[in-house]
């Protein structure tokens, strides 16, 4: 299983689009290399989300995509666990209707208690086969188990980090991209979701997360 990878068209550029870590921001922001074509392509006007429009340019397997050369730069965005599982909570199970996917395990209840919803996620850890909660480390490796991204940026830094990306955009195609924040959550601070025991769980369920990437916590 892999996320769903894009081949920026007119251009070198992969973006691995991490579940539930701003990818439509990053999008919206790679859409000046669309050209009247693309949108063709994709059946999408201006108005459809940034996802439909470069839906034609997805990479179905990394290991045995002609787009894949040695000019290719791949990135990806990855956020910290614990806020990508209370959005993952926010997001498929305390909104308007709970996600398909959860719905064939007993344990999962639409709109059930965060706490609940944690120790469901620990007990059926080994069964759900989910993109959006996977550990990141998992996705960023292709099926036959190759490192996928040259850059990685961090949400809680995305400005920052697109800064790179906004150099290396320009020095290669001579284009300007800009940063435009999408689908922001109005939920509270994902810190405020958490008792002590909740936190440990997400820290043995996302352990190799927590160490490849560095994140703690509060950061």
């Amino acid at each position: 299983m892999q996320p769903t990878i894009f081949a920026i068209p007119n251009s070198d550029l992969v973006f691995i689009a991490m579940p539930k870590a701003g990818n439509s921001s990053i999008l919206a922001a790679l859409s000046v290399f669309l050209t009247e074509e693309d949108l063709r392509k994709a059946d999408a006007t201006e108005k459809d989300s940034v996802q439909k429009k470069f839906l034609p340019n997805v990479i179905r397997n990394y290991d045995k995509s002609e787009l894949i050369t040695p000019r290719t730069f791949t990135f990806t965005i990855v956020r910290n666990p614990w806020d990508r599982v209370v959005s993952h909570y926010s997001d498929k199970v305390a909104s308007k209707t709970m996600h398909k996917r959860l719905q064939k395990f007993p344990a999962f209840r639409h709109k059930m208690p965060f706490e609940e919803y944690v120790a469901a996620l620990d007990s059926n850890w080994d069964e759900i086969r989910d993109v959006h909660v996977m550990p990141q480390t998992k996705l960023c490796f292709s099926p036959r188990g190759r490192f996928m991204p040259d850059f990685i940026m961090r949400l809680e830094r995305i400005e920052e980090d697109f800064e790179l990306l906004k150099a290396l955009v320009k020095q290669r195609y001579d284009k300007d991209i800009e940063l435009r924040h999408v689908n922001r959550s109005r939920r509270k601070d994902y810190m405020s979701y958490y008792n002590a025991a909740d936190r440990r769980t997400v820290a043995q369920l996302y352990g190799e997360d927590i160490r490849f990437f560095g994140y703690s916590f509060d950061e």
